[in-house]
């Protein structure tokens, strides 16, 4: 697994295939963005997932095609 400079870098490159995204039952008032110099839009397919007792949840994504950049989708 990688950073979020790491996952940036790849994702614009087109070299990412596959998300897998951990969610914790946990509020924070701030944080680090995951994806930091993301500037294009990317629509994902979710294609499966795994609940854990804790209540942390584990997403699998996988993209579809990647919007126009600065493009929002409709349900923005």
């Amino acid at each position: 697994f990688a950073g979020g400079l790491v996952i940036s870098s790849f994702v614009g490159l087109g070299l990412v295939d596959a998300y897998r995204i951990t969610v914790n039952p946990n509020l924070l008032g701030s944080g680090t963005h995951l994806f930091t110099s993301a500037t294009d839009r990317h629509l994902l397919t979710l294609t499966g997932l795994r609940e854990f007792a804790s209540g942390a949840v584990v997403l699998f994504y996988e993209p579809t095609q990647p919007l126009a950049p600065n493009r929002q989708s409709a349900r923005d």
